[in-house]
């Protein structure tokens, strides 16, 4: 029995479909063989600061210091302007904040400068600047991190 061109199509087709969801779901492995990110630094003082997204529910800025492909880390400055905090929310993945200066001002406390603060994924959290100065962190996270809100935006 012969297969028509179509039907051989329709099989070669379906079979690369299958072969690209296997790739894209089962080849976490792959990391492993994949050349680690390599040494780098950077001087913090040489970038500008950048503005978040505006999706956010407050105002704060960045500075991109540095990603590792192999583990999905990355690290960046945060400065919060005094009196901004982001109001309750989740995110999918933890995250870490090394208080700098000021005083990171979250929903379990206050910390000062020298303080580490880790925050578990899918916990509601709030954190940022009290009222009389700007707080500016070490952030830590990993790749996959979005941002849920809790509340409503207020209008």
């Amino acid at each position: 029995m012969k297969l028509r061109l179509p039907a051989v199509a329709l099989i070669s087709f379906g079979l690369g479909l299958a072969a690209m969801g296997f790739v894209a779901t089962h080849t976490h492995w792959l990391r492993f063989v994949q050349k680690r990110t390599e040494f780098h630094s950077v001087d913090p003082s040489t970038l500008a600061w950048k503005p978040n997204s505006p999706q956010d529910r407050v105002a704060y800025y960045m500075k991109f210091l540095g990603s590792d492909d192999h583990t999905g880390a990355a690290t960046m400055l945060i400065r919060y302007p005094a009196g901004q905090i982001n109001p309750a929310h989740k995110h999918p993945v933890g995250h870490a904040m090394y208080v700098l200066q000021g005083t990171l001002v979250t929903n379990r406390g206050k910390f000062g400068p020298g303080t580490y603060v880790w925050f578990a994924p899918d916990q509601v959290v709030s954190h940022g600047a009290g009222p009389d100065e700007d707080v500016v962190v070490i952030f830590m996270k990993h790749d996959g991190m979005t941002i849920d809100y809790v509340e409503p935006a207020s209008h």
